[in-house]
């Protein structure tokens, strides 16, 4: 037994000798994949203005301007962004006299910029004067020169804008001048105008995907009414314009871009008419209260440009004549659903409508001439009308629509709404004109959805 024992240890013992000298291969494979980033792009514009400088650089030629003798400019611009002072400043004008500036804006970000440029003018020489863009592509002039007024200013240059990518900058001279018949009447006038440079995205880059469209319908959040007017210029058609609070308007605003207006449920609006030109949606805000000198305001204005109108969860609170009111010649479709009217506290005067100061005229107002031949599709469901009793003329009204028109209504609730009459018509709507029958009947609002063609 002690031998057995004693030839196991021994044994073991030359096992783990020979184990401590030998050299074991396993196979063994890896991969490091290290520093991986993802960095946002920047959204960044520089622009630089340049004064004439006949010993400057250049050598632009322009026919019919500065005696068709080049155009130089100084080497050493004007810095916008760090240098606010106005790059026009003339004195003692005269009939015949001009001038030319140098403008050059540059894409200083990593992404691909959409800039326009926007021009406020004002005074009583802007009559005697004129300007004219020209664009500098490659060192050379492009276009011919055209002498336009410079009351159409502002709205060439709305008509313009220019896609820049990275790196990329674009050149323009702004020549202008004073008629050289302008007359007496202009002496001592003077003219004045501030210009902003915008810069929005634009869907040029690609993400992962190929797709190059995942930068559209941009949202501009505002708080005050500054915010609200920059961002409707700013935005694109498709954008959205996103309230996060309460806007005080101290005056009215139009809307002329196809956008949405999102009160993301808190947002509200007071004290100024809105006024559309685009088709625009609204949603999920409050309209409260709108004013003016003759105490006769309402909340939308749609005007010609206007095609589509649509409110989603809107909230229609005290208007001084209408909720909206629709005149558009180019109205094609307005959709009015799960919103809410009141007019408990109007604050409003009395016109030849016989209302008194406390009452509004209509909530809903669709009155196209009736020489615009509009055919339109209206849909009016799950509204609720509060207050029906303060409203003087209908609660909604559609007059001189033409043939064709669709009228879609059902599940609206209304509230102290005239007593019906025998027919089951309460005396406050109306669906073309002459009227449609059957469509003054308020169980046809309050019941199942149902379309109508006039």
């Amino acid at each position: 037994m002690k031998k057995t024992v004693l030839g196991s240890i021994l044994a073991l013992a030359v096992s783990v000798a020979l184990l401590a000298g030998a050299t074991f291969a396993w196979f063994t494979d890896s991969i490091v994949n290290s520093g991986n980033t993802i960095t946002a792009g920047e959204l960044k514009i520089e622009a630089t203005a340049y004064d004439y400088d006949e010993n400057g650089a250049g050598g632009y030629e322009i026919k019919g301007v500065n005696g068709d003798n080049a155009l130089n400019f100084e080497t050493a611009g004007q810095d916008l962004r760090t240098n606010g002072a106005a790059i026009i400043q003339e004195t003692n004008w005269e009939p015949g006299a001009s001038n030319a500036k140098l403008l050059k804006v540059e894409n200083a970000g990593t992404l691909a910029a959409k800039v326009k440029l926007d021009f406020t003018t004002s005074g009583d020489l802007t009559g005697a004067l004129w300007f004219d863009f020209i664009q500098v592509e490659e060192g050379k002039i492009t276009g011919t020169f055209t002498k336009r007024p410079m009351n159409t200013l502002a709205a060439l240059a709305e008509d313009i804008e220019l896609t820049i990518e990275e790196g990329v900058n674009v050149q323009f001279i702004l020549v202008y001048g004073m008629y050289e018949d302008a007359g007496n009447d202009y002496q001592g006038k003077s003219f004045a105008v501030d210009v902003a440079i915008k810069a929005t995205q634009a869907a040029v880059e690609e993400d992962g995907f190929g797709n190059t469209d995942y930068d559209t319908g941009a949202t501009y959040p505002a708080s005050n009414e500054q915010e609200v007017i920059e961002a409707i210029n700013q935005a694109q058609d498709g954008d959205t314009v996103a309230l996060t609070g309460e806007i005080m308007l101290e005056n009215p605003i139009t809307i002329n871009k196809d956008v949405t207006i999102d009160g993301l449920g808190n947002g509200i609006v007071t004290n100024k008419a809105i006024t559309v030109t685009a088709n625009v949606t609204f949603n999920d805000v409050k309209l409260i209260a709108p004013t003016n000198n003759n105490k006769s305001a309402t909340h939308v204005y749609a005007y010609d440009g206007c095609e589509t109108l649509t409110f989603e969860g809107v909230t229609f609170s005290d208007p001084q004549w209408e909720a909206m009111q629709i005149t558009s010649k180019d109205f094609v479709k307005l959709v009015v659903n799960n919103c809410t009217f009141t007019a408990a506290n109007v604050d409003g005067a009395e016109s030849s409508y016989g209302n008194t100061a406390d009452q509004a005229i209509r909530f809903i107002h669709i009155q196209p001439r009736e020489s615009d031949n509009v055919v339109a599709d209206i849909t009016i469901t799950n509204n609720t009308f509060e207050n029906c009793n303060k409203v003087k003329d209908s609660v909604v009204g559609i007059y001189y629509i033409a043939a064709g028109s669709t009228l879609t209504v059902g599940n609206n609730e209304f509230e102290d709404c005239n007593p019906p009459q025998e027919d089951g018509t309460a005396g406050m709507f109306c669906f073309g004109w002459p009227a449609m029958v059957g469509v003054d009947d308020l169980d046809v609002w309050e019941g199942a959805e149902q379309t109508f063609i006039y």
